[in-house]
């Protein structure tokens, strides 16, 4: 999270601060954003930890590796690595401004020091090489890429680079669309995404370093952002929110109430104050936010949030106990609509199929049974989704019907050894 930016930019922002904010509120009312009609939103949490996190009224990056550990860093000279219990480790206190920060191919933590211009690796026992000392110009934000190479924003420059195998470091993106570029973050198909902390600009840039505007959002400036399943997640640490914006560039408040506070809940009312770094990790997202003024002078600590994501079997679960069947029904399209617009019939059905397993794994049956009606009423033609029924007819002793539903799905696809398999085990021949 940088501080020193340029004097003549903090001059013209103190100027215009008043009458930006008045048009970013007006700008904010008639698109709507700020006013969601979600119908399931995230559950926020804050995660209980062995011990302070301490900070400056500053706050750095966050990451998450593969098995959960969470790492954080306070904009000064710690970085923390945390367990999935709240366990806090200091695995350095001699950086330089630990800014963003990212995890390489190797597991281990990528982190940048914003005041000397380094980008470090950092083992998870807290073992530390350089791999550049110097030659960055304000770096924040980290990414890597399926490749392996790195990709940092220089946010006194307002450039996007790359630094390869050999430490070499060659500018990758520039332009008057960033403006103290911060986070970045890749998506699944290479595309590269910037957000900048001076602007609320979001940057999509493709394999080729073709460089266009993806969304604007309202306030006034963007932190970091991380990538979830088709949308990305972005902080904003002057308005207290987080967006969530989709592939087309369409975004939705989905955290805060633009007001800062330490509030646990749905995101519709849960508070976050200043949050800065975020991570994504099995559905949850892990954002870091102050408890105490945003004072270089004065000592306050920092704050992990756990953010739990909507998924479609957490939809199903919800709703069916607040509703029964008929509110299951209607939660799944909304589910559909709000999160999955461009998932597979296939991909739909898979899901509705995990979900009826996971339920009857659990000992619940009705609601296995509920999941799986709805599926093959709602997809009559997926041999998968009759599988599903037959599945959980034949555990709950309805063997009869069982029967007829392995048949229909063998109707639909004669050869398919699966079915054949299961009719045979089950004695349903």
């Amino acid at each position: 999270m940088p501080d020193n930016r340029l004097l003549r930019k903090l001059v013209v922002g103190l100027i215009s601060l008043a009458n930006f904010i008045l048009l970013a509120g007006l700008f904010v009312r008639a698109v709507g954003a700020e006013e969601s009609d979600l119908s399931h939103w995230p559950d926020v949490t804050t995660m209980k930890l062995s011990e302070d996190l301490e900070t400056w009224g500053r706050l750095g990056g966050v990451a998450v590796d593969s098995i959960g550990l969470v790492y954080v860093a306070n904009f000064g000279s710690e970085v923390w690595r945390i367990s999935r219990s709240g366990e806090v480790k200091l695995l350095t206190d001699s950086l330089y401004g630990s800014a963003g920060n990212a995890i390489d191919n190797n597991g281990d933590l990528l982190q940048a020091s914003h005041n000397n211009g380094s980008l470090y690796r950092i083992s998870r026992v807290g073992m530390i090489t350089p791999v550049v000392e110097g030659g960055l110009n304000g770096p924040v934000g980290v990414a890597v890429d399926k490749a392996g190479a790195i990709f940092v924003t220089n946010c006194w420059e307002d450039t996007v680079v790359k630094i390869d195998g050999n430490g070499e470091i060659t500018k990758f993106s520039e332009g008057p669309m960033y403006d103290c570029p911060n986070g970045l973050t890749f998506d699944p198909s290479g595309n590269l995404f910037v957000v900048s902390f001076d602007n609320t600009i979001v940057v999509k840039i493709t394999p080729d370093g073709s460089a266009t505007e993806l969304a604007r959002l309202p306030g006034i400036g963007n932190s970091h952002l991380a990538y979830y399943k088709g949308f990305l997640y972005v902080t904003q640490i002057h308005n207290h929110r987080i967006y969530r914006i989709s592939q087309d560039g369409e975004y939705i408040s989905i955290v805060g109430d633009g007001k800062p506070g330490l509030e646990d809940g749905h995101g519709d009312q849960a508070r976050l104050a200043w949050p800065n770094g975020i991570a994504v990790s099995a559905g949850r997202l892990y954002v870091n936010t102050l408890d105490g003024p945003r004072d270089r002078g004065q000592r306050g600590r920092m704050q992990i949030r756990s953010i739990e994501l909507p998924t479609l079997f957490r939809t199903l679960n919800r709703t069916f106990e607040d509703g029964g069947v008929e509110a299951m029904r209607t939660g799944f399209e909304q589910y559909i609509a709000e999160y999955a617009t461009g998932a597979s019939e296939a991909g739909i059905v898979g899901g509705l199929e995990n979900s009826a397993t996971r339920f009857q794994n659990r000992g619940e049956f009705e609601k296995a049974l509920a999941v799986a009606k709805f599926t093959v009423e709602k997809y009559p033609e997926s041999w998968h989704a009759w599988v599903s029924l037959g599945d959980v007819q034949a555990t709950t002793g309805d063997q009869e019907n069982a029967k007829e539903s392995f048949h229909k799905a063998l109707n639909l696809e004669p050869e398919e050894i699966r079915i054949l398999s299961r009719i045979e085990d089950l004695g349903l021949r």
